[in-house]
Parts: C-alpha cells; structure tokens; sequence
C-alpha cells in the first residue's frame, strides 16, 4: 500500500511539472534593473505567476531615478520572442500608463529556454529600451542573463 502511494504521489507530482504547473509557479515576484549611465532603474514585477511557464500573467512596470524619485512614462510598448526557437512571444500583451507606472496584461511563455524581452518606454525628452535575456524553467524563478539599457534623447537630471 506504501509504495502504491508514493508511486501515485510520483505520478501527480511529474504530471504537474510536464504540465508546467508548480506551486512556486503561483509565486509572486519582481526584479530591478539598474543603470547608472542614465540614472534610471525599472522594477518589474507580478503578483502572481512572475516569470511562470505556462500561466497567463500581468506585470506592472515602474519606472523611477536611482534616487527612487518616479519618472513618468508616456507610452509603453513590449514584445518577445525565443531568438533560439525563431518564435515571439504567444500572446499579445496590452500595455497602458499612469504616471510612472505600467501595466502589461496578458504575457505567457510557452516554454522554457532563453526569451528575450524588450520593454520601450518613451518619456518626456527620452525614450528608453530596457532588453532582458531571461533563462525560464519549470518551477524556478528567472535566470536573467542580461539587462541591457539604451536611451534615445537627451535625459534631464
């Protein structure tokens, strides 16, 4: 009888990981990134399923000075894609701003590998593209790779 039930337990617990299901999948989460160069940083994060394969999800996006002051953002656009696989991403996320915030409904990834990420956020006098390699697994938090920063603009500080 033990060993039935641990080899059900097996069973539940791999149909759920080929699922992509886990219980850190159901986490929350964010990240930070920083630069220095153009005294900026952006914080991503979810309040659920951040990151998670397999699970539909909705980020919000701030954007502030390395101070911690907020800077606003006046359009936002993101898009991405597994360079590896040649596919983008499987979902159309929409985007909208307020203030210094964003929000991004609807991101999913659909496997895990490395997804490159790409955030544009156009303020007043600048525009920024924040680009993410992020390393995704099952039931993990994100590997990120790289965050790469680019302005276009002339940034008052």
């Amino acid at each position: 009888m033990k060993v039935v039930l641990i080899f059900v337990l097996w069973l539940v617990t791999l149909s759920g990981l080929i699922a992509g299901e886990s219980l850190s999948d159901v986490s929350s989460g964010s990240e930070r990134f920083y630069s220095s160069e153009l005294d900026l940083q952006v914080e991503i994060g979810a309040d659920e399923h951040f990151m998670a394969i397999n699970r539909l999800q909705h980020w919000n996006v701030r954007l502030m000075r390395l101070d911690g002051s907020p800077v606003a953002i006046k359009a936002l656009t993101f898009d991405g894609g597994m360079p590896a696989h040649r596919h983008g991403l499987p979902t159309t996320p929409q985007t909208s701003v307020s203030g210094a915030t964003a929000q991004i409904k609807g991101i999913r990834f659909s496997m895990p590998g490395v997804w490159r990420l790409t955030l544009e956020m156009s303020t007043e006098g600048v525009d920024i593209t924040l680009g993410l390699d992020a390393d995704l697994k099952y039931g993990q938090p994100p590997d990120f790779q790289s965050a790469d920063f680019k302005s276009e603009g002339l940034i008052e500080l």
